[in-house]
């Protein structure tokens, strides 16, 4: 290789390195904005200019425009959740766990959980609610139900469908839509350290919502 073209391919990775930097940029800054004013509630130039970029049509450029852009802050958080959740499922293995409701449940939760606690995450999980809400009716799939990295996710919430004792698999939607909005809420106000929370450990408070969720989902229908 010559003297020339390595100094392209020193260019074009300097010129790489930048693009990523602003993409996470933008992706961090709509994030924390969509959670606070929701998914349709703040403009793309507005997230542009807030996440320092001087191009107006910054989202636009490196997502294509909204929906590409909540798929990406999706897709930039579940890497590292799943990577969380495939721990969760192997230290389940191991324990012979996999056939509890309890334990599967936890595989499913607890990344998002460990990402509140430990990241101060509650704009993920704000943001979560407003998707649930609203762009999960209109068709936008999670990338836990179609990404190859996310396939643990999928293979514990069939074992749970299972283990709970599903046949009707439109009931179990139903079930765990309701359960995941439980979760979401119930961190949503443990963030406020609201009346009921605020003497209450982070664990202790994940540990009482897990038995209330497998409460619920395992309700007599």
């Amino acid at each position: 290789m010559s003297e020339g073209s390595t100094s392209v391919n020193i260019s074009r990775d300097s010129v790489n390195a930048r693009g990523e930097r602003t993409r996470v940029k933008i992706i961090v800054t709509a994030e924390k904005l969509f959670a606070e004013f929701g998914i349709d509630g703040v403009a793309t130039r507005v997230i542009a200019l807030e996440s320092g970029q001087h191009n107006k049509m910054a989202v636009e450029y490196h997502f294509s425009d909204r929906v590409g852009l909540v798929r990406a802050i999706f897709v930039y958080r579940e890497v590292a959740l799943s990577e969380i959740r495939r721990k969760l499922y192997v230290e389940a293995r191991r324990m012979h766990t996999l056939r509890s409701v309890r334990s599967l449940m936890r595989i499913l939760y607890e990344p998002i959980f460990i990402h509140y606690r430990d990241n101060d995450g509650i704009s993920y999980v704000k943001l979560m609610m407003h998707y649930l809400s609203t762009y999960r009716q209109k068709g936008l799939l999670h990338p836990v139900e179609e990404l190859p990295f996310t396939r643990i996710f999928r293979i514990a919430y069939g074992r749970l469908r299972d283990t709970a004792g599903f046949v009707d698999n439109r009931l179990y939607l139903r079930r765990m839509g309701a359960v995941g909005a439980l979760f979401l809420s119930a961190i949503i106000q443990h963030s406020a350290r609201g009346v009921g929370f605020r003497d209450e450990s982070p664990d202790e408070f994940f540990e009482d919502t897990i038995e209330m969720m497998v409460g619920a989902l395992l309700a007599k229908y």
